[in-house]
């Protein structure tokens, strides 16, 4: 029986042997006996893992908006000042 650690060392080996092949997804996939979805699977936990957390693709960070004054002025012409 595996445990987690050992699924987890084969999917970095994996990546790593890819990176270090130089041989297109498809050739690398077929001469490993994997399919190409496997390996994607792969290059993509690696890389999700290797982010930092400030930089996880599912964060939200706040934004906020500031309008010029000339468009403030065309959205509330009401609140210029009169000349």
């Amino acid at each position: 029986m595996k445990d987690s650690n050992s699924s987890l060392d084969y999917g970095e080996q994996l990546v790593m042997r890819y990176r270090a092949s130089g041989m297109t997804r498809k050739d690398f996939a077929a001469r490993s006996g994997i399919s190409v979805s496997t390996l994607d699977y792969y290059v993509r936990r690696e890389r999700k893992a290797s982010l930092p957390v400030a930089f996880a693709p599912s964060r939200l960070l706040p934004v906020a908006l500031v309008a010029s004054e000339e468009a403030a002025s065309q959205a509330y012409p009401s609140e210029q000042p009169q000349s």
